[in-house]
């Protein structure tokens, strides 16, 4: 059984791309005891049995896997990324109207077009977000964010991180959200840092991203980014969800100041 169990454990992690350190945040085990099942100096314990099974979704002692039991090396992103399945995302892919807090306008919401997309020869999915915002002097900058997404492990968080170095400009930015099943993403960025001629502002705001039904054209997205102010912005869902995203922040930041307190 050991035997079965020990070759069934490094072919799932080689074909799904994890190594000892991302299999044991998974499973909720040490780092050691993940390279010492791996190289047979150890055989599982019931528990721990139990915990690796639910990470890899199949039984590791009863035989050897067939290929296809192990999965293809394609449909799992990268473990610096997640090591997530490609089909749990599915219905993550697709454009979306993005909604955040103006960083000039107090009042100022801005609206972009965001498009997860992804295919199984990928290490993980990517993100292109498109901007238009108005300045406070009312100059307009049109922006293209690209990056990776990737998954926080047990934290079910979707994190879209890109970084960009243009010359003057260095830009770090990081979207967390909740994932959800009803085409609405909530969420917060954070650690957006622009670094230019006229200075250095680390900035957090929160965003919330509604799928869009059907089949919309570039054009139509085009029409649809831009600056507003939030008594404009004519999808009445906007304006309770930023909310609800702001009461969720501020009660995260409360509950870790509660705790540093504490120490």
């Amino acid at each position: 059984m050991q035997e079965i169990f020990q070759e069934n454990l490094n072919k799932l992690m080689e074909h799904r791309r994890l190594g000892d350190q991302d299999v044991a945040v998974q499973a909720r085990v040490s780092q050691r005891t993940v390279n010492d099942l791996r190289n047979g100096r150890s055989s599982p314990q019931r528990n721990t049995l139990k915990k690796l099974e639910s990470v890899f979704k199949v039984r590791l002692t009863d035989r050897l896997l067939t290929p296809e039991e192990l999965g293809a090396r394609l449909g799992y992103a990268d473990a610096k990324f997640g090591g997530y399945k490609y089909s749990d995302l599915a219905q993550v892919k697709g454009d979306y109207l993005l909604y955040r807090r103006s960083f000039d306008y107090p009042d100022g919401v801005v609206i972009s077009h965001l498009r997860i997309s992804g295919e199984d020869t990928d290490d993980c999915f990517r993100f292109l977000e498109r901007q238009s915002n108005l300045s406070r002097e009312g100059e307009r900058h049109d922006y293209l964010f690209q990056g990776v997404v990737a998954i926080v492990p047990q934290a079910s968080v979707l994190q879209m991180r890109s970084r960009t170095d243009d010359g003057a400009n260095v830009i770090r930015k990081t979207m967390n959200f909740r994932l959800s099943d009803n085409g609405v993403l909530l969420g917060v960025v954070m650690g957006l840092q622009e670094k230019t001629y006229f200075g250095y502002f680390p900035v957090a705001s929160p965003v919330v991203a509604f799928k869009s039904q059907g089949k919309r054209s570039e054009a139509t997205f085009r029409q649809a980014i831009g600056s507003k102010q939030i008594s404009d912005v004519e999808d009445q869902r906007v304006l309770p969800k930023l909310e609800e995203v702001s009461k969720m922040s501020l009660a995260v930041v409360n509950g870790a100041l509660s705790s540093a307190d504490q120490l």
